[in-house]
């Protein structure tokens, strides 16, 4: 089970519904995938709650348009530091998976790091 995926899916069905908010699964990856999207104003903000393993995440009233899983358990896709992707002409956001750690695609260039890259999101 791709749980990256499962993560995007509910971030995109819940904004559909116009709802405000949603609780998901605790992983260090959907944690550091989170703070990349409230970096750049997707989310309003999310908290932890480390007893009971979950994460609640306040979305914006935006409703994302497009959000797509790029590098899947079967087909890994990498790119180097000058090749990163810039979805809908530099408006849009790709988060990477670097050896620094996961970083937005802007932050990643500046770095100089290519990675793995996870999900395009505007």
């Amino acid at each position: 089970m791709d749980t990256i995926a499962n993560f995007l899916n509910q971030l995109k069905t819940t904004s559909e519904a116009r709802r405000s908010s949603m609780t998901i699964r605790y992983s260090n990856l959907k944690f550091s995938m989170l703070k990349v999207l409230k970096n750049n104003g997707y989310v309003v903000d999310f908290m932890v709650d480390k007893d009971k393993n979950f994460i609640t995440v306040t979305l914006k009233n935006q409703v994302f348009e497009h959000i797509r899983r790029v590098s899947k358990p079967g087909r890994r896709v990498y790119a180097k530091a000058t090749h990163i992707p810039k979805p809908l002409s530099g408006y849009g956001l790709v988060i990477l998976s670097t050896p620094k750690g996961v970083v937005s695609g802007k932050e990643a260039k500046k770095l100089g790091l290519g990675g793995e890259i996870l999900c395009e999101i505007w």
